[in-house]
């Protein structure tokens, strides 16, 4: 389904998601933050460029190491090899979970999602992103949520952004696709 070799080879040269520039509306000067998912390490470039520690996490090699070359030598950068399903998040300002949340299975969205909440602070920001059923990787297995079930996961935040995005595209790596995505940021009551 995902050609992982084209993608981590047209993401080392991928400007950062746009989604992010809504993000920057909203976070503070400084602060913590955990990039799930972390892919070619543009996220956590974005975190390090503003001052902020972040933890960059990833289960795929060529992620780390395209990552490590993005930001070697920054200063408050912790780039970590792990299955975000198994391991403990500590306490933080914000978390993204840009495009990784569908990859993960329905086990292991809940474990993560429960992560999540709790190592979010009060206050704490999340951006990430959700398919639709209507998403061509849906029907090859990728864990999709309609509208309503995003509603309901999101019950407890304060959304500050949330658009819906059904189009045909491409792909990073220039495959067609038709897309169906939620793009979210969302606050934690203080």
């Amino acid at each position: 389904m995902i050609d992982w070799d084209a993608y981590f080879g047209a993401m080392r040269t991928m400007r950062l998601h746009p989604f992010y520039e809504e993000l920057a509306k909203h976070l503070p000067e400084h602060g913590h933050a955990l990039e799930l998912g972390c892919g070619a390490g543009q996220g956590a470039e974005f975190f390090a460029d503003r001052g902020w520690t972040v933890a960059a996490y990833d289960i795929d090699p060529r992620a780390i190491e395209a990552t490590c070359e993005r930001l070697a030598g920054r200063p408050g950068v912790d780039v970590v090899t792990a299955d975000i399903t198994m391991i403990d998040f500590p306490h933080t300002d914000a978390i993204t979970a840009g495009f990784v949340l569908f990859l993960l299975d329905g086990d292991g969205f809940a474990r993560v999602w429960t992560k999540i909440g709790e190592a979010l602070r009060p206050g704490g920001l999340l951006l990430a992103q959700f398919l639709g059923p209507n998403d061509d990787w849906a029907a090859r297995g990728c864990l999709s949520h309609p509208s309503a079930e995003i509603d309901q996961l999101l019950k407890g935040y304060d959304v500050l952004h949330r658009e819906e995005v059904e189009r045909d595209g491409k792909t990073a790596w220039g495959e067609s696709k038709h897309w169906h995505v939620h793009h979210v940021i969302a606050r934690k009551p203080s």
